[in-house]
């Protein structure tokens, strides 16, 4: 997300002061990735854990969540140190909609206002229909890579069938063999064995 969504998302809200995108982590906590409005001790210290915050609960639970005032809500757990970043940042309400790409969690996007406040259905909705968006174009993103990883294995394995039809030589080609073996595995060196 760019700056000017980030813009655009905070007028379409009807007033959030930020928003954000959060990532799920390979150890399964969610990580501040983007956003607008937020300090950097903010973006660099919360950590959650699913089901902790609102971000947490909308993940766990697979929808969205919102809190009209974060720091009186009795039903969010935060950890003390999240607890005392969420005080000091200064914003209170919270809306939090799960963005899920080829079925898997992979984070939260949400807004806030510094005042408490009792988000809309109509509210609920767009932020869902934008983390939507996220999703197909993060989703996009994930073919566009996956088919550029198989164009390249495809071009290696034709490289090799050239390699294996250029030579009589045994020992030639061998090591043309095991030298581009080498590079397509991103490796530095490869050997190949008799027995």
């Amino acid at each position: 997300f760019s700056e000017p969504a980030y813009v655009a998302l905070r007028q379409e809200m009807l007033g959030a002061d930020r928003s954000h995108i959060s990532k799920v982590t390979e150890e399964g906590v969610i990580r501040w990735v983007a956003g607008w409005g937020f300090s950097e001790a903010y973006t660099r210290g919360v950590v959650l854990r699913p089901g902790e915050g609102v971000a947490g609960r909308a993940l766990a639970e697979g929808r969205p969540a919102m809190s009209e005032d974060i720091l009186a809500d009795p039903a969010l757990r935060f950890s003390p140190e999240v607890r005392a970043l969420v005080r000091a940042e200064g914003h209170r309400a919270f809306l939090a909609v799960p963005i899920f790409v080829g079925g898997q969690a992979f984070g939260v996007l949400a807004v806030a206002r510094d005042r408490p406040h009792r988000f809309s259905q109509r509210e609920v909705e767009l932020l869902t229909r934008l983390a939507n968006q996220a999703a197909i174009a993060l989703e996009n993103a994930r073919l566009y890579e996956e088919t550029q990883r198989r164009l390249r294995d495809t071009q290696a394995l034709l490289e090799m069938a050239e390699i294996f039809n250029s030579t009589l030589d045994l020992k030639l080609l061998l090591k043309k063999v095991a030298q581009r073996t080498a590079q397509v595995l991103g490796i530095e060196r490869c050997s190949i064995f008799f027995w």
